[in-house]
């Protein structure tokens, strides 16, 4: 079982993940609308964070290839989610 601050970690490296490609940044920003100041005050926020979960996980594409990358279990992103109280109605077993 995991702690929080991993759960946190796996999320933070998410954004650092969509940040990297032109494309993923182009549709992660433009998806969201944040900006460079509101992306470095969210990465202490548990509910930024969740945020950004929820935004991987709408894009299978981009889950895959970030499981992928980063040798991370599919499911990962959806049990950090869960782990940082979101993704209420997604079944995680």
């Amino acid at each position: 079982m995991q702690n929080t601050e991993q759960w946190e970690a796996l999320a933070i490296q998410v954004v650092g993940f969509l940040l990297a490609d032109d494309k993923s940044r182009t549709g992660f920003l433009g998806a969201t609308g944040l900006d460079g100041d509101e992306l470095k005050s969210g990465l202490e926020s548990p509910r930024f964070l969740v945020g950004v979960l929820e935004y991987l996980l709408s894009r299978e594409d981009l889950l895959i290839e970030f499981c992928d990358s980063f040798e991370h279990d599919k499911m990962a992103p959806a049990r950090a989610l869960k782990a940082l109280g979101g993704g209420d109605t997604m079944p995680i077993d």
